[in-house]
């Protein structure tokens, strides 16, 4: 037993709690500073250990605020990776999360060339294995979100070709479809290279219609319209309603609607999305994303910025993941 981080191969809890063995980074840290990574993990199946617990700690990552954990700083991530490497442990290790986790980071600190390097190291062969959360279902909309954010960032910097690589591995029109919307947004809320984003929304309607079946769940219909609003909400926001039309959930996508003329300052078309006749969660809604699109037009507080990164999951983003193995 290690502590804090343990594995063990039985249940230590009782056996209907889900247990994630996760704790902290100190026990990586203390091995790294004492130079005892090689005497501890000597051979491919010891580093194996680096996967399960990369797959947990993505686990905790995905709702910090219901975990109360905070990510590694990229500055510790990136001596682990770097030791990983030099041990050549991607041959036998899949270390994809490590990766998604660093890139997102470096390209949040603005090195980008940093940022496109740790994209370069994921590997596509492997990336669905982090699509296989069964108990925690958000956990796989959570890996969808980085996908998403670093095909944003490669596609913002010129790497269309690195950017494609990831999308393809996804054989699904939805999820394709949803992952071109969604970084379509993205780029759209830094309010640059907008030939970028509109060429990712064009990628993203041609996935869309090639999937035209109402009676099946295609939340990525909801990802294109919010991309739509979210570039310009006057002028899309008849085909934004149009695309989610017979869709299920269309709150989801109203409420960025209402977001969206927030954040161009236009808080009378922003309170006009919220229909009449709704229950007072559903108002709620609107309210707190017409509130969150006006915060929008700041410049974002420091002391605020650990409570964003730390945003409930289903409050930041939506963005479901459909399971490719079905």
């Amino acid at each position: 037993m290690l502590y804090p981080d343990y594995r063990v191969p039985f249940h230590p809890f009782e056996p209907r709690t889900l247990v994630y063995f996760y704790n902290s980074f100190s026990f990586t840290e203390y091995v790294l500073d004492n130079n005892l990574f090689d005497t501890l993990y000597q051979n491919i199946e010891d580093l194996k250990f680096f996967e399960m617990w990369l797959t947990d700690y993505h686990v905790f990552m995905s709702s910090r605020d219901f975990f109360l954990h905070d990510a590694i700083p990229v500055d510790k991530l990136d001596r682990l990776a770097s030791k990983l490497e030099e041990r050549k442990a991607n041959q036998s290790a899949d270390l994809n999360i490590l990766y998604l986790h660093l890139g997102e980071q470096a390209f949040d600190l603005n090195e980008t060339e940093k940022g496109i390097s740790y994209c370069k190291k994921i590997q596509p062969d492997k990336l669905l294995n982090a699509f296989q959360y069964k108990n925690y279902n958000w956990v796989n909309d959570y890996s969808l979100e980085l996908v998403g954010k670093c095909i944003a960032d490669l596609s913002a910097n010129n790497q269309f070709d690195l950017a494609y690589k990831l999308l393809n591995v996804f054989k699904k029109e939805v999820n394709r479809s949803s992952l071109y919307a969604y970084a379509s947004q993205l780029i759209s809320f830094n309010k640059r290279y907008p030939e970028v984003a509109q060429r990712l929304l064009d990628s993203a309607r041609i996935e869309m219609n090639r999937l035209d079946n109402p009676s099946v769940f295609q939340p990525n219909r909801h990802q294109v319209a919010m991309a739509l609003m979210y570039q310009h909400p006057d002028k899309n926001s008849k085909e934004a309603y149009r695309t989610i039309k017979n869709s299920f959930t269309k709150f989801e996508a109203m409420w960025r609607f209402s977001k969206a003329f927030a954040i161009q300052g236009n808080l009378y078309k922003a309170q006009q999305q919220t229909p009449g006749l709704i229950s007072p969660a559903d108002n709620a809604g609107f309210l707190a994303s017409i509130a969150e699109g006006f915060r929008l037009t700041q410049p974002q507080k420091k002391e605020w910025k650990k409570f964003k990164d730390n945003e409930f999951i289903f409050a930041r983003r939506y963005l479901p993941y459909v399971n490719e193995n079905e």
